[in-house]
Formats: C-alpha cells, sequence, structure tokens
C-alpha cells in the first residue's frame, strides 16, 4: 500500500543512522539490498499473507518485523526470499504504544541465527529531514497478493514515489509516513527504502476499497481536508517508530531453538 510520509514535526529529523551496535548485522550476518532483505510472509501451509523486512541480528537471534493485520494472531509463520529459500519464524504481534495506551500495526518476527544463515539483514535509518525543494524519492519493496491468487511463482515489486509531508501528528498504530510510491495487496510489511536504506514500512495503501477516517496517535480525529489527502498516499511506519519498540522487545528473553516446533514450512 501507498504509505504515508512522517508528519510529525518531531520525525523530520537530519539523516542518522538509528542502529546501535546491537542492532548491526553480526559477523555471522551481513548487510543486503533491498531486494534481498524483503520477504514474503507465509502461513506454514505456503499461502501468502504479506511481507516482511529482515533487520536486525543479536543474542543469537535474527529479527524481522511486518504489520500486525498481517500476523494475526499466528504464533509462527514462514518467510520466503527471492531466492525461493524459505525460513521459520515465531511472531510477537502484541507490541504496544505504552505512551497512548494502544496497539501499533507493527509485529516483529524472530528466529535463532543457525536456521536463518544466508539471509541478510537491511541497512536502516531514520526518515531525513522534509523540505519542498527537496523530497526523498523511495522505493516501496513487497510481494503482491495477485501473483499467488493467479498460482504463479511470486515476485518482489518495487515502485518509486516521493515522501510527503501532509500530517503534523502521528496516526494511530503507529503509521507516520506518507509516500507516493504505489503499493498492492500483499505489499503490506514490505519495506520503504531511502537510498538503499530502510526508513519504513509499508502499512496502508492508496484509495482504500472502503473509506477510512483516520486518528491521531492521542485519539484526536483528523482533518476531514487531511484525512481527504491520505487517501491518495500510501501510509508506513518509519523506523525511528520500528527501532524504539525493537530495543523493548529483543531486551526481553526469548525460547531457546530446542523449543520450537518442528512443523516445517511449505514453499511457494
Amino acid at each position: 500500500m501507498n504509505a504515508v510520509l512522517l508528519g510529525a514535526a518531531g520525525l523530520l529529523l537530519a539523516a542518522q543512522s538509528l542502529a546501535q551496535p546491537e542492532l548491526r548485522a553480526s559477523s555471522e550476518q551481513t548487510e543486503g539490498s533491498p531486494e534481498d532483505v524483503t520477504l514474503a510472509v507465509l502461513d506454514v501451509s505456503g499461502n501468502h499473507l504479506g511481507s516482511a523486512v529482515s533487520i536486525q541480528t543479536g543474542k543469537g537471534l535474527l529479527w524481522a518485523v511486518t504489520n500486525r493485520h498481517v500476523v494475526g494472531n499466528l504464533s509462527r509463520v514462514c518467510l520466503a526470499s527471492k531466492k525461493g529459500i524459505v525460513y521459520k519464524f515465531n511472531v510477537i504481534s502484541s507490541t504496544t504504544d505504552k505512551r497512548h495506551n494502544s496497539k501499533l500495526d507493527i509485529a516483529f518476527l524472530w528466529a535463532p541465527i543457525e536456521s536463518t544463515r544466508g539471509l541478510p539483514v537491511a541497512r536502516w535509518q531514520n526518515q531525513p529531514g522534509i523540505k519542498a525543494d527537496t523530497l526523498p524519492i523511495v522505493e516501496a519493496l513487497g510481494y503482491p497478493a495477485s501473483s499467488y491468487a493467479q498460482g504463479m511463482k511470486a515476485e518482489l515489486s518495487k515502485s518509486s514515489g516521493l515522501v510527503v509531508p501532509i500530517l503534523d501528528d502521528e496516526l494511530e498504530e503507529g503509521f507516520d509516513v506518507t509516500y507516493t510510491a504505489q503499493i498492492q495487496k500483499g505489499m503490506s510489511g514490505g519495506g520503504v527504502f531511502a537510498n538503499q536504506r530502510l526508513v519504513a514500512i509499508n502499512g496502508a495503501h492508496s484509495e482504500p476499497l472502503w473509506p477510512v477516517t483516520w486518528q491521531s496517535r492521542a485519539g484526536k480525529p483528523i482533518a476531514k481536508d487531511i484525512n481527504e489527502k491520505l487517501a491518495l498516499v500510501s501510509i508506513g511506519i518509519s523506523m525511528e517508530v520500528i527501532s524504539r519498540e525493537l530495543r523493548e522487545i529483543s531486551a526481553e528473553p526469548r525460547m531457546s531453538s530446542a523449543e520450537l516446533d518442528n512443523a516445517a514450512c511449505k514453499g511457494n
């Protein structure tokens, strides 16, 4: 879906890497291109759910991120690379914005590094400051649902566009980025990249199938004219929001690989 740009003034910061040492790729994992780190999300039966991005390693685990609405209540999903390699991941979909006591449309996925060898992680950074004469060009990636529905081998889709300042406040569920790159159903959770660096994930596309009335993160209704503009762009969640939540989640203890179920993933 087209992602809606960072509108909150606090998010329009100078471009800089958010990755702390513990968030960078370890010696066992390499940083990859947008195409290599954007993955299709499948259930264990091989049904397509959406897209995701591998983002960090640490403490023997590899982490990926997608939208909560992509994985729903599943506790296990399978991530497929463009090379057709399928990896099993565990789901953490209970991310909550404690400041506003609300759910975020973010789900983190994790797997032991030993089971994900060869899968690179994204280089990522904060969204650059927005100036009218230098609107950042971004590329949105993901795996559309259409190819799965037609029984074809899923192919990665890419679309370029501009980050456009629309919002004065962050939207509900963590959405804070708006852009013109066209996204399709199934690309939710896929990466939004600027200069090969991950700056956001897709969340909602333009021209929704039914009218959407957005609210701010604090629960205040968005003005009608702004809401109409949001229907014309894609909307996403920035790495500033994602990295903040990831630091909390990744600090919690996780089960070992020996405790995972043995259900095999089925590729497409």
